[in-house]
């Protein structure tokens, strides 16, 4: 992120690419750690169905089991065979009610889209309200990540076990308008089925929405109609929306 001299504008990376913003493939995962499939694979099932670029959100901590140069010279090669835009980026957990990430300064600068989610269990809802109004206001952060789930635990196969928010109206305007003013995407995540009215208030508040596919196999992209993860959370606001 840059901001000018005056603390009036924000630049975002993501900024290079909005072009995309409303028919790129966002949020994809690959092998290198919960996906099943290679980055060419990935990449080359989104050239097939029609997109015109791919982001990457591939899991990172501050300690790595795997090579993220590795990773990003994937991108590199897919990039070079294939006719789409092949953009490198990765999704980190929120560490803590300061907003801080799991993520190295090295990662950071090497990945062009940085999406912060929960992926740790959430207990005190003080603290999780706390934890988004500072993450919004990291520098690192590009996209807030399936931002309707709060996980309370994981399943025995390592599924999050989402517990919805449960926000109210005003609390939410509050958090999308700080989300508008630091330029932080939000995700209508298809896998976790962002509620429509969640989705409705964030635009109201001056929020880009990017449609997120949350990609973990070429599988996922063959029926994107059908593609639906287990959980369908219910509107969380019962307010009428214009």
């Amino acid at each position: 992120m840059i901001v000018n001299k005056d603390d009036s504008m924000i630049v975002k990376k993501w900024e290079k690419y909005k072009e995309y913003l409303e028919n790129g493939l966002w949020h994809v995962h690959t092998n290198y750690t919960d996906g099943k499939n290679t980055v060419f694979e990935m990449c080359q099932k989104a050239q097939e169905k029609g997109f015109p670029a791919i982001i990457f959100a591939e899991h990172v901590r501050k300690t790595l089991n795997y090579n993220f140069d590795d990773f990003l010279s994937d991108i590199a090669k897919a990039s070079d065979k294939l006719d789409i835009k092949v953009i490198p980026g990765c999704e980190t957990s929120i560490m803590d009610s300061q907003g801080n990430l799991d993520i190295s300064e090295e990662v950071a600068k090497k990945s062009e889209v940085v999406f912060a989610s929960f992926h740790r269990p959430v207990q005190n809802y003080a603290d999780y309200l706390l934890s988004v109004v500072n993450m919004l206001k990291n520098p690192i952060v590009d996209v807030w990540a399936h931002p309707n789930i709060i996980p309370k635990g994981l399943s025995s196969t390592g599924v999050m076990i989402p517990l919805e928010p449960g926000m109210t109206v005003e609390e939410l305007q509050t958090i999308m308008t700080l989300a508008a003013k630091n330029k932080i995407l939000i995700e209508n995540n298809i896998r976790y089925k962002t509620p429509k009215d969640f989705i409705d208030i964030a635009k109201i508040q001056g929020v880009r929405v990017i449609t997120a596919y949350d990609a973990h196999r070429v599988g996922d992209l063959d029926n994107l109609d059908e593609y639906k993860g287990s959980y369908i959370p219910k509107n969380q606001f019962s307010l009428p929306l214009v």
